[in-house]
């Protein structure tokens, strides 16, 4: 009986120690996420993944498309940013739901009556099912490029009609 005592002692006690240190994973997960300078998404596939709810939303991706949390949640992405179709995001976010293979979705422009900007996004399937979109708004970047392109090509039509 002492054995059967001491078994289940030590059952327990490793169970008691893998619940404490998922609960700290889920913690550390949770203060990285919302320090992060990258915008953080996750979804909920429904209908077989013809649409993804939102089940969570940082506050750096709150900063970058100028929506509250609380006003997307439970919402479809299609309702929220109806320009991820065109996007192609949203291709890509059936994808990886799909496969289970992450997915980088380069540099794109995004569109739609409320927001435009620059996104790059890294797109994985979580353990839960629910796929995460990691992303940054490059759209100062793509500007800063633009403005040198342009400056570059006024320079050189200066140059080109200036004599010697």
């Amino acid at each position: 009986m002492g054995a059967e005592r001491g078994k289940i002692r030590t059952f327990l006690g490793k169970r008691r120690r893998l619940h404490d240190d998922a609960k700290l994973a889920r913690t550390k997960l949770k203060i990285l996420l919302e320090n992060v300078s990258s915008g953080v998404a996750v979804y909920q596939a429904v209908n077989n993944g013809e649409d993804f709810i939102f089940t969570d939303f940082n506050g750096a991706a709150e900063q970058i498309e100028q929506v509250k949390k609380e006003d997307l949640l439970g919402k479809s992405v299609l309702e929220v940013f109806p320009g991820v179709r065109d996007f192609s995001l949203f291709e890509t976010f059936q994808r990886v739901w799909r496969t289970g293979t992450p997915e980088h979705h380069p540099v794109s422009i995004y569109r739609d009556r409320r927001i435009t900007g620059w996104r790059e996004n890294y797109v994985f399937r979580l353990p839960s099912g629910e796929i995460m979109a990691i992303y940054d708004d490059v759209t100062r970047d793509k500007q800063s490029q633009f403005a040198i392109r342009v400056g570059e090509q006024c320079f050189h039509a200066i140059a080109d009609y200036t004599y010697d």
